[in-house]
């Protein structure tokens, strides 16, 4: 096929792999916790999806034709390969031939700053002049080339190395051909279909739950997705999935079944349990792929808490106050209710109780694992004390000064 002087010539795209392997738990699990291997290498191509390739519109005034390269289908931030082409009707051809490129396509290695990648015009022995191209900041590029065509001659404008999206998803490309200020013939409604796909797997990424019991198998699963580069799911050979908690104070043990990913990249770890409390664990997971030839993979968890029994109950807010006797503490008093580790524990219920005064009976912890009462001071002077106990056992005590003897009547306690 000549070339253009000055142009690329069209070259393959090689499509992410879609092979669908069976899912199934398997007892070589286990060794697939080996170190990492070597990095991504070639996958093989797609199939090749029929009637995915070629637009045709027919007129009077001759055939129009769009062809993506590569199937129809393009890597997600790889070069793709297009091309449009115009066959005159018997009376010959004078004008325009133009291909819209979508906004979501990319520059590849232009030369030319405002072409969306290298254009070049092959082919033709009727098309005049070197193919111009507009790529504005924002919307669709275009790219034209002039035709001065003799009877049932073509003129194909190709489009090469133009930079797919980092996004899967399709696009579609549209073609029009002008003649004497007239349109002849335009792509057919939608265009020709390109549909981007994701590149190889390169990650993985794990959604760890943000807290989970000590020595109990948590309820909610861990989800491991295998990513491309760019955050594409990535429909691939399934992976065996192991995984290993650390924590702050060193490696935790972790029972629980291992993940095999199904055919859309998308895997759970079940049963995930760990022994002890943890205010910092992370999971790292390691993937080796059923199929061979897919590179295995990597990732980590954020930190997550895991989270014991009420363990210790310190004072948060509220101790060493000192007001008239019978009067409402100007801060509440507040405890917190912390596991070994020092998670805070939301839910669990705290029981205050006054040696002299009026507080409120059962509080329980909330998000942050704090519990807190209003304090009224009782009608006696001098130290007066709180005790707060978290259901389970752990308490602790404030104390509050109160000052002028016997003081007002004692009130009501109010509300929070």
């Amino acid at each position: 096929m000549p070339v253009r002087q000055g142009h690329r010539s069209p070259r393959a795209v090689l499509p992410a792999a879609t092979v669908v392997a069976a899912v199934a738990v398997v007892a070589a699990a286990a060794a697939a916790l080996g170190g990492g291997g070597p990095g991504p290498t070639p996958v093989p191509p797609d199939p090749v999806v029929p009637g995915a390739v070629l637009n045709v519109v027919r007129t009077g005034a001759g055939t129009l034709s769009i062809t993506p390269g590569s199937a129809g289908r393009v890597v997600a931030g790889s070069g793709g390969y297009h091309s449009v082409t115009w066959t005159a009707p018997p009376g010959g051809f004078t004008g325009l031939l133009t291909l819209r490129v979508p906004s979501g396509f990319g520059p590849g290695q232009a030369q030319d700053p405002t072409a969306p990648g290298y254009w070049y015009s092959a082919g033709s022995t009727c098309a005049t002049g070197r193919p111009e191209a507009r790529a504005p900041r924002a919307g669709a590029a275009t790219v034209s080339v002039r035709a001065r065509c003799g009877p049932e001659e073509t003129v194909r404008l190709d489009v090469n190395d133009l930079r797919a999206p980092t996004t899967a998803g399709t696009l579609a490309l549209l073609a029009t051909v002008r003649a004497d200020g007239e349109e002849r013939a335009t792509g057919v409604p939608g265009g020709a279909t390109v549909r981007v796909v994701a590149a190889s797997p390169e990650r993985l990424v794990v959604s760890a739950p943000r807290r989970t019991p000590a020595g109990r198998a948590s309820a909610e699963p861990v989800l491991v997705e295998v990513q491309d580069r760019y955050g594409n799911r990535v429909p691939n050979p399934d992976y065996v999935v192991g995984a290993r908690a650390v924590g702050r104070l060193g490696p935790l043990p972790l029972a629980g079944e291992r993940v095999v990913t199904t055919e859309d990249g998308l895997g759970a770890l079940h049963g995930l349990l760990l022994p002890r409390e943890s205010t910092g664990a992370a999971l790292l997971v390691r993937g080796r792929p059923l199929q061979g030839y897919a590179p295995r993979l990597r990732g980590e968890s954020a930190p997550f808490r895991v989270v014991g029994p009420p363990a210790r109950l310190v004072v948060a807010a509220g101790d060493r106050q000192t007001a008239p006797a019978g009067s409402l503490l100007p801060a509440r008093a507040v405890v917190r209710v912390l596991d070994r580790a020092g998670n805070p524990l939301p839910g669990v219920p705290v029981a205050f109780t006054a040696t002299s005064g009026a507080v409120r009976a059962s509080v329980p912890s909330g998000a942050d694992g704090t519990a807190g009462t209003p304090w009224r001071l009782g009608p006696g002077g001098g130290p007066q004390r709180l005790t707060a106990r978290a259901a389970g056992g752990p308490g602790t005590v404030l104390v509050a000064t109160a000052t002028g003897g016997l003081g007002a009547l004692l009130a009501p306690v109010p509300s929070p």
